[in-house]
């Protein structure tokens, strides 16, 4: 029995270990788009003035305006918790008299390591004791992990500077300690942390709220005092980083109710792509991604049936083994898990760029994909479980070796412009196949462990 903890141990270190490589390396690219530039605008700006303040170079078009002043466009939370990071690296650099102006795009990958990276396979990892505690039978738990972290928007998400992974850490994390630890003050803490990151996430903080409350009630405490508490703590560890976004929308926008979205670029509210601010001429073609399909009840359902079925923005063909990830959480109706997912994608269907610019994928959805893996009951040993795990994994593979981010108006970017760039990438994909092929090598090795232990 010693041997066989022993040898898990070692499994589970190097699965983990090649997994962090492997995002780091498909970091590695010097790659800049506005998301990630805004984001690190406000990192800098903080560090280095103090300020919320921002130049509008700095962010490209994804900056908001307000009483003369440019701000991010994004959730705060990224850009805050990376302060520590890079005031770091500032000051060494600065120590050894490197020059920081030319170490922009280092500082950034770093920044980016640290917030999108790691976070990822912290989700990983916590749905490994996840699965450890609910599910301690279940022998194939890496390879599930493998499904999302090589065979999803984890992926590519994961190597640059964005939001979703973060938040998608903190919300699970959340649901951990409500499900698993029962630590209800860090389960508001971390939900907090992730409507900071990312403001799509409070969507989900009644569906917590009523989890935790139909937990304590079903407690063995018959004391009505000691049912509350939990609420209690939930919400008192979510003001923490309620008041510090609550601060940071009065500063920048006169109202703590005030998020960057009402004073941002006019450019994604018009189609003419041409706006002035403040006289500067910004000029951009965002009439592609305009909503000008026809609504119901404010759901255009165009947008809905392409963000789950269309060859550009579809989850289920682009990452099809979510389809077995959804279909588990009705079969085993969690509604947690149901409404995370039908909130996100109903939300994304009613936004005008509900496309999400060029991203290979439904990126808005991102946050909440972990939930789809968290009922494993479609995941067993069976042909579909691997066809849709290959293909999945081959997709993204593709994605990440070729390029992310694709024009918006390609409307087949698989076949017209990923797989085909392969061949212009040969030694990159080839390399991150080898990563990948090992890591579900270890993965297949830990699920045999475990079948011999059981």
């Amino acid at each position: 029995m010693i041997n066989f903890l022993k040898t898990r141990k070692i499994l589970l270190f190097a699965f983990f270990s090649l997994l962090l490589f492997l995002y780091a390396f498909c970091s590695a690219r010097e790659d800049l788009f506005d998301n990630q530039l805004s984001r690190y605008a406000l990192t800098r700006s903080i560090s280095l003035k103090g300020s919320f303040e921002v130049q509008q170079a700095d962010c490209m078009s994804d900056w908001s305006f307000n009483e003369g002043r440019y701000y991010s466009n994004k959730a705060p939370g990224s850009s805050y918790l990376a302060v520590p990071i890079y005031l770091t690296l500032y000051h060494v650099e600065k120590m050894f008299r490197l020059d920081v102006d030319k170490l922009y795009v280092f500082n950034f990958k770093v920044i980016s390591f640290f917030f999108s990276t790691i976070p990822t396979v912290l989700i990983c990892i916590f749905m490994y004791l996840f699965f450890l505690n609910q599910f301690p039978s279940l022998e194939n738990k890496l390879l599930i992990i493998s499904a999302y972290s090589l065979g999803t928007l984890a992926f590519p998400l994961s190597t640059n500077l964005w939001g979703y992974q973060l938040a998608a850490f903190f919300l699970f994390l959340s649901y951990y300690f409500i499900k698993v630890s029962r630590k209800y003050f860090f389960a508001g803490l971390f939900i907090g942390f992730a409507v900071f990151t990312e403001y799509p996430v409070a969507l989900l903080i009644p569906a917590y709220f009523i989890l935790i409350a139909v937990i304590s009630f079903k407690s063995q405490n018959k004391k009505n005092i000691d049912k509350l508490n939990p609420l209690l703590f939930f919400i008192l560890g979510g003001l923490i980083p309620l008041a510090l976004l609550m601060h940071y929308h009065y500063v920048c926008f006169g109202s703590v109710f005030s998020t960057p979205y009402a004073f941002e670029n006019p450019i994604y509210r018009e189609s003419s792509g041409v706006s002035l601010i403040n006289g500067s001429v910004v000029v951009g073609d965002f009439s592609q991604l305009m909503n000008n399909n026809s609504t119901f009840l404010g759901v255009n359902y165009d947008a809905l049936l392409k963000l789950l079925f269309g060859f550009k923005k579809g989850l289920f063909l682009i990452y099809p083994i979510t389809v077995l990830g959804v279909l588990g959480i009705f079969r085993k109706k969690n509604y947690l898990c149901i409404y995370a997912f039908l909130s996100f994608l109903i939300l994304n269907a009613t936004l005008l760029l509900w496309e999400g610019g060029w991203f290979a994928g439904p990126r808005y959805l991102a946050t909440i994909v972990p939930f789809l893996f968290i009922e494993p009951v479609f995941f067993k040993k069976s042909l579909f479980f691997y066809f849709f795990l290959f293909l999945s994994i081959l997709n993204t593979v593709a994605i990440v070796s070729v390029n992310i981010m694709v024009p918006n108006n390609i409307e087949y970017f698989l076949y017209e412009i990923i797989y085909p760039g392969i061949l212009d990438n040969i030694l990159r994909f080839s390399f991150i196949t080898v990563m990948v092929v090992s890591i579900l090598f270890i993965a297949y090795l830990e699920h045999k462990q475990t079948k011999k232990e059981h």
